[in-house]
């Protein structure tokens, strides 16, 4: 037994240099701004901060960012070829471990054309079965969209980014757009359409962002020290100066 105990200290103790040297290879998506995008040949975004921040500067582990379409992001970290992401933790479960504590909350928004005939009664929904008769746009790689859009068999209509959505959305394709609130800002306010479209309240919850590691990666063991730096970046105030930076 003291044998096992011993060796059992020594291989956790050895795993630290490696994790240590090692670096983590995040996946993020080609262009998601405000939260992750490529500027310069490098990774720039709220997530992206937040991640370096955690791991790379308080946990001691270098990290190495990643571009891809959404989708591929997705395959990479389930096949291995990547250790991580950062997004909603619990509908990937099936091939991904997440953390615990919750990074933000991506909170949403609704937009419609204005001038749209059907405005009205778009504004009257209260539920997301309620906006079932309306058409809606969303982008491939959305994994909201795919579980209650494409999914529940709505009408959906999917392109290949989120400025895309918006561009044909002020064009009157479609009817609705179920976008978070600080995409949707972003994208009006560089796209020049102001006044193109309403911003109405969402009648989804707000999705909870995690840090999601792959199952088959070695780097699951930090999550439990990842969950105790997240709480320390909250506490004090850190978590929040990354995501102003950003937004205000």
């Amino acid at each position: 037994m003291k044998k096992l105990l011993i060796v059992a200290a020594v291989l956790a103790i050895s795993i630290i240099p490696v994790l240590a040297d090692e670096p983590m290879k995040f996946g993020f998506s080609e262009s998601w701004k405000p939260f992750n995008w490529k500027e310069n040949g490098g990774c720039k975004g709220i997530l992206v901060d937040i991640a370096d921040e955690a791991i790379r500067k308080r946990m001691g582990i270098p990290i190495q960012c990643l571009i891809y379409p959404w989708e591929r992001v997705q395959h990479l970290v389930r096949g291995n070829a990547l250790d991580a992401l950062i997004s909603n933790g619990p509908l990937r479960k099936e091939w991904s471990e997440h953390s615990n504590e919750i990074l933000l909350h991506l909170k949403w928004a609704i937009y419609v054309k204005t001038g749209n005939p059907r405005l009205e009664r778009i504004k009257k929904a209260q539920s997301l079965e309620e906006l079932r008769p309306f058409e809606f746009i969303d982008y491939i790689g959305n994994g909201w969209a795919r579980a209650n859009l494409v999914d529940g068999h709505f009408d959906v209509y999917l392109v290949a980014s989120p400025s895309k959505v918006f561009e044909l959305a002020a064009q009157g394709r479609g009817d609705v757009a179920i976008i978070p609130a600080m995409i949707g800002e972003y994208y009006i306010k560089k796209l020049g359409l102001q006044g193109s479209l309403v911003e109405l309240p969402p009648v989804n919850p707000p999705i909870p962002f995690h840090l999601v590691i792959g199952k088959r990666s070695h780097f699951t063991k930090i999550l439990p020290q990842f969950d105790h730096v997240i709480k320390e970046m909250k506490e004090d105030g850190s978590l929040q100066a990354i995501i102003d930076r950003y937004t205000k």
